[in-house]
């Protein structure tokens, strides 16, 4: 891939990367009303892929950088850090009160799990949030 390829790209990339954290957040608050844990995983599933992924992809190294999250105006423009860190919290707090650490850690770190998790999720989301 080309530098100017490269360039070009990435700015749909941090959209859709914007997309995923918030696919994430709404699988969180899905998961918080009904309590079906498959929201979590969800949400487990998409960080990985979305995010991590576009982040490894994508090569970014500055995580200051500026993100807007669609849905969610009231967090407003946010870094990358802080987006990851608000993300993964909610995440892990669900998964310790769902006491499912350890399926929701294979998840994020790409394992099993993650494979296994992968029919939740819709190819549409796929599309929308692929980094």
């Amino acid at each position: 891939m080309g530098l100017l390829h490269k360039i070009i790209s990435a700015g749909p990339a941090f959209s859709r990367m914007g997309k995923a954290f918030d696919e994430c957040l709404q699988n969180i608050a899905l998961c918080r009303i009904t309590h079906n844990v498959d929201n979590l995983y969800k949400a487990a599933w998409i960080y990985f892929y979305g995010i991590q992924g576009s982040l490894e992809k994508w090569n970014w190294q500055s995580l200051r950088a500026k993100i807007l999250i669609p849905n969610h105006i009231e967090i407003g423009r946010i870094t990358l850090n802080q987006a990851i860190l608000l993300t993964l919290k909610q995440i892990y707090d669900l998964a310790a009160i769902l006491q499912v650490e350890s399926i929701v850690t294979d998840i994020i770190k790409g394992g099993i799990m993650y494979q296994e998790k992968s029919y939740l999720i819709s190819q549409y989301t796929k599309d929308k949030i692929r980094p």
